[in-house]
């Protein structure tokens, strides 16, 4: 049982973290004694995961402007969309479209919507930086094989496959930041040392390029040439 809650909670962060309609963990033990308060929290989510697998999250996708639809528009919009899935309930297909009772059809339909139509698989596509298009490999067939090497995993493997990426990034940010205080450091110490002696009246001392051309007055020609 606490394994169940603590599933529950996580897929109503990733829902939550996602954009969907806010939602408690215990709307589901609710739905599962057919409580008619959360009706309408599970049409609105049934609805907006739905808009989500056809339009996606994008600006310029429905998505948004759907989700302020009347209820019975989300009703009926909602059933004829898991009709095209293959969800031929009778009973979720009777539902009033008053959002007044039938929270358990709901909760059933949702875990239907969920498992057969891969909705976390989607989610974590969309939420994944597609950093292919940003940084394109250096051959065709490198960058198409890292494009299709996620689409031959498990979803517990691709998780893992991003959690490494995301573990390598982060490495690599903190080398990035390490290096850049200690330029910081470098530039305040040759600020400081120069202190007095300037080549402009603008700055009170010596950029590190000028210490630099300084120590090496032979790269002052190539260093004019480029600034023309």
């Amino acid at each position: 049982m606490a394994q169940v809650k603590e599933t529950i909670n996580i897929l109503v962060n990733i829902l939550q973290l996602n954009g969907f309609s806010k939602c408690k963990p215990e709307y589901f033990r609710l739905a599962k004694f057919d409580n008619n308060e959360t009706v309408e929290q599970f049409w609105n989510m049934l609805f907006e995961m739905t808009l989500f697998l056809q339009y996606g999250q994008s600006s310029t996708s429905p998505y948004y402007t759907l989700r302020e639809c009347s209820k019975d528009v989300k009703v009926r919009l909602t059933k004829r969309s898991l009709q095209d899935m293959g969800y031929l309930s009778p009973q979720f297909s009777s539902l009033p479209a008053d959002m007044t009772c039938g929270s358990r059809e709901l909760l059933l339909a949702f875990a239907w919507v969920l498992t057969t139509q891969r909705v976390m698989d989607h989610i974590m596509e969309f939420s994944v930086s597609p950093l292919e298009k940003c940084f394109p490999s250096s051959t065709g067939a490198q960058k198409s094989r890292d494009r299709r090497m996620p689409d031959h995993l498990s979803v517990c493997k691709r998780l893992q496959r991003h959690q490494l990426l995301n573990g390598k990034l982060h490495l690599t940010l903190k080398h990035m930041f390490a290096l850049h205080r200690e330029s910081c450091r470098l530039q305040h110490k040759v600020h400081t040392c120069t202190e007095g002696v300037s080549v402009t009246p603008v700055l009170p001392h010596l950029r590190p390029g000028e210490v630099y051309l300084l120590q090496h007055p032979q790269h002052l020609n190539t260093a004019n040439a480029r600034s023309f």
